[in-house]
């Protein structure tokens, strides 16, 4: 399995502790946490682990031990810090013995647990809006960002460190990667439906991650959440889609929370098609226009030449039909282009004055790789199955009126894929392939009208392979 979907790192999460606050292993791990850490090393992963040292279980030992260090609000009474299907307390960060406590955690999970991917959650517990706090000298910002430099500095900087529930000002600068939005949960809706924000819930994880890109690789490396692919959730398959899209030209981590052997077939091979990330985060075009974006443009350049990725998205509640014209992508001349959804895979041949018209289920998107068609006396790349972008995949590229010759690499295995190309040989005499990611039984093929359009059949390892596609 590993061979197809190549993951980087194994993050143990929420559930391994006695409490929140009592940051020891529950009886259900073992008493030395580096038996796990070990085993995750091993096995050639980042070892990760999830951490929250401002937040404090009502039940902990810590609560009981240290209520001087709980925040308390205006009223004196003891300040909520969130539910998360119950209530929690916050650490004053503005207490010096609280930093120590905290800056004592983060050594052991990283320095003697010898986890080297730390999860850091739940930051504003420790600089809450309604809270008393110890040290009225210093605003909650400074207390925030005092409390981000500690942390950084107890880990060190060879810990990939990842912030989450922190206020995002106050991260710049120390997180590797960051939580751009909630929880995506199992459902589309948050339990409150008029919460558009914070709540978990794939709605909000959505427009949290298209209205944040910006922040990608300028800030932090962005975390939208995991993708939830398994059957046991409540999303439909075009859900998993239109969430699917967004994460890709968002460009962030990828984060998988299933057990793989739950994910039906059909959505595994939506899972693997986003490896590895592009890393490179998309334009949502109506973001003023727009309170949830639904138009998202990405310009990638590579071995087949430049292309777009366009997103049209549909966030309303039933089917409905977009309209996007082509001309505002190309203003200043007609280009005859190539233009391939990628979830459906089918192609179409158009002109930039004209408007691509897709019928959107609910809560869902479509993806079209868009080439301008500029010598239809040379072979050329259209696209493939394999992976979101149509076009990273290949790492180099040779053409001509009589070949096509590609290398292909997706850090990964890869079976039952296709690449779609424009071949100009005499559609009488077919085409025959070769090379090491030719798929020897699975027959080439014509798509749609224009007998030019190749669905070529290829099959990759992990270290990729070559394709040649010649006329017979």
């Amino acid at each position: 399995m590993r061979e197809s979907i190549p993951l980087e790192v194994f993050q143990l999460d929420d559930g391994y502790q006695k409490h929140w606050g009592d940051w020891v292993p529950s009886k259900d791990f073992p008493e030395d946490m580096r038996e796990v850490s070990g085993s995750i090393l091993r096995h050639g992963f980042k070892a990760g682990i999830w951490l929250a040292p401002f937040a404090v279980d009502k039940k902990s030992d810590l609560a009981k031990e240290h209520p001087e260090w709980l925040i308390k609000n205006k009223r004196g009474k003891l300040a909520n810090s969130g539910s998360v299907g119950y209530y929690f307390y916050g650490l004053d960060a503005s207490r010096p013995e609280v930093m120590e406590f905290a800056k004592g955690q983060l050594e052991k999970v990283t320095k003697h647990w010898r986890f080297n991917y730390l999860k850091v959650d739940f930051i504003y517990a420790a600089v809450l809006a309604d809270g008393d706090r110890y040290d009225y000298t210093r605003t909650r910002a400074q207390i925030a960002d005092h409390a981000v430099r500690e942390i950084r500095n107890a880990v060190g900087d060879e810990v990939f460190l990842v912030g989450c529930g922190c206020p995002l000002g106050s991260g710049i600068g120390f997180f590797n990667a960051m939580r751009i939005g909630p929880d995506v949960d199992r459902t589309w809706f948050p339990f409150l439906k008029w919460d558009k924000w914070n709540l978990p819930g794939a709605r909000n994880a959505v427009r949290n991650t298209i209205t944040r890109s910006f922040m990608h690789r300028k800030w932090w490396v962005n975390d939208p959440d995991c993708v939830l692919f398994r059957s046991s959730t409540l999303f439909k398959d075009e859900e998993i889609i239109g969430i699917a899209t967004v994460v890709a030209l968002g460009g962030g981590m990828l984060m998988l929370s299933d057990d793989m052997a739950q994910i039906p077939q059909h959505r595994y091979k939506i899972a693997t098609s986003l490896m590895p990330p592009s890393n490179l985060a998309a334009i949502p075009l109506d973001l003023f226009q727009a309170e949830e974006p639904s138009e998202l443009l990405l310009r990638l350049d590579g071995a087949t030449g430049p292309w777009m990725l366009l997103a049209l998205c549909n966030w309303e509640h039933s089917v409905a039909d977009k309209t996007f014209w082509l001309s505002r992508l190309f203003p200043t001349e007609e280009k005859s282009l190539h233009v391939l959804e990628f979830w459906t895979q089918r192609y179409s041949r158009m002109k930039s004055s004209e408007p691509i018209k897709a019928r959107i289920h609910a809560h869902s998107a479509v993806l079209f790789a868009i080439r301008v068609a500029e010598n239809d006396s040379v072979a050329s790349y259209i696209g493939s199955d394999f992976h979101v972008t149509s076009g990273l995949e290949v790492v180099t590229m040779s053409s001509s009126s009589t070949k096509l010759q590609l290398e292909l690499n997706v850090k990964r295995s890869t079976k039952d894929a296709h690449v779609t190309v424009f071949l100009p040989f005499d559609p009488q005499l077919g085409v025959k392939t070769s090379g090491s990611a030719n798929d020897p039984i699975r027959k080439a093929e014509r798509v749609g009208p224009d007998h030019r359009i190749w669905k070529v059949p290829v099959g990759l390892s992990e270290t990729g392979g070559k394709l040649i596609i010649e006329g017979n």
